[in-house]
């Protein structure tokens, strides 16, 4: 279709008689198609006429390469197949907006939802518009908290596409944080039962994200010994809504950790509570508190261990007006993510092979 014909303004679907299917008629984007534009782009049957300098000025971009290595009439669309019209149309914002537009963003980020941000990073992305990238990222990210808002109520079909932009975008360094804050949104969701945690394990292992499924099994094990009461001869387990596999996976690691823990509990040792010259309490710096803390190490320790470090950290928080407690506490976090926290996957999961005569876990 050359820029010439007639373009309907509202989705069209023709009938081709001889082979009996039907074809669908583009349509002009209501605000995107410029009768000065230079260049249209087909996205989802829908036809964005625009000028192609932005698209160009960074040579290196996918978009300036198609140009390069476009041959034929030049008014044919381009089409881009493997995008979203809502994304083409965000970019199309930020390229084509009116000055006071932008200056009211500038001083307002949060006038426009988070989401329009990261439809932006996603297709600029895709595309190598780096510069336009990072800008909405860097925006995004103005508004506090607006990308953790937006992923804590988001779709689980969102926060997979999220994750996989997470990823494509680890290493370019445009969006460093976007992974970090899926995969803890998503563990915190599955949590409290906001979305389903065998869908997150299924995403995770598909990714090859060990510790989003070592998170989401920590989590599952939690609620199996300490959580409310689901099981039953009739109905087993089923209320995890698990796969065969997972659930295998999922008591494997609990038989696995609660044999880790019992022979912890002959390795515990006490040892002095560490003084600083930050606590001001007398009895604190007198051992008074230093004698119940022993006394309380050897009744609690092994609980800790038992029920994740979130029951350390508010511990932690009864002892806040005594330093020494607290500094005693955070070595005890510490010890805990050495052994425990970070390689959490390993007891579900198995440990990774070994590369090279070293054994990653």
């Amino acid at each position: 279709m050359s820029s010439d014909e007639q373009i309907p303004s509202t989705p069209t679907s023709l009938t081709n008689d001889s082979e009996n299917d039907l074809v669908v008629v583009p349509v002009k984007d209501e605000k995107y198609y410029f009768d000065y534009g230079d260049c249209i782009f087909l996205v989802e049957g829908v036809l964005f006429k625009v000028s192609r300098f932005p698209f160009c000025r960074d040579a290196d971009s996918g978009i300036a390469n198609m140009f390069a290595d476009a041959k034929g009439d030049t008014s044919e669309p381009i089409p881009l197949p493997q995008s979203s019209a809502e994304d083409f149309r965000a970019l199309c914002w930020a390229m084509f907006a009116l000055p006071d537009e932008m200056c009211d963003v500038g001083v307002s980020p949060g006038s426009v939802p988070v989401c329009q941000y990261l439809r932006i990073v996603d297709i600029a992305h895709k595309y190598l518009l780096t510069h336009y990238e990072r800008w909405a990222w860097k925006m995004a990210r103005k508004v506090e908290n607006a990308i953790e808002d937006y992923l804590n109520t988001c779709t689980e079909d969102e926060l997979e596409h999220m994750l996989d932009l997470g990823l494509r975008c680890q290493d370019s360094g445009s969006a460093p944080e976007l992974l970090g804050l899926v995969e803890a949104a998503w563990v915190a969701r599955a949590k409290s039962g906001a979305v389903s945690s065998s869908r997150a394990l299924t995403v995770a292992e598909e990714r090859g994200r060990r510790k989003l499924q070592g998170d989401i099994y920590w989590d599952l094990r939690d609620k199996l010994v300490s959580g409310p009461v689901v099981a039953s001869l009739e109905t087993g387990l089923s209320s995890f809504g698990l796969t065969e596999t997972q659930l295998n996976r999922l008591l494997w690691g609990h038989a696995m950790l609660s044999q880790c823990f019992r022979s912890e509990k002959s390795k515990i040792k006490v040892n002095p509570l560490p003084r600083t010259s930050s606590c001001n309490n007398y009895h604190c710096q007198y051992g008074y508190y230093e004698r119940q803390a022993c006394s309380w190490q050897w009744t609690n320790a092994v609980g800790a261990i038992q029920s994740t470090r979130e029951w350390i950290t508010q511990t932690k928080q009864s002892y806040s007006s005594y330093a020494c407690i607290v500094a005693y506490l955070e070595g005890m976090l510490q010890e805990w993510d050495k052994q425990y926290g970070q390689d959490a996957a390993v007891y579900f999961l198995g440990r990774l092979p070994a590369v090279d005569g070293v054994d990653k876990i």
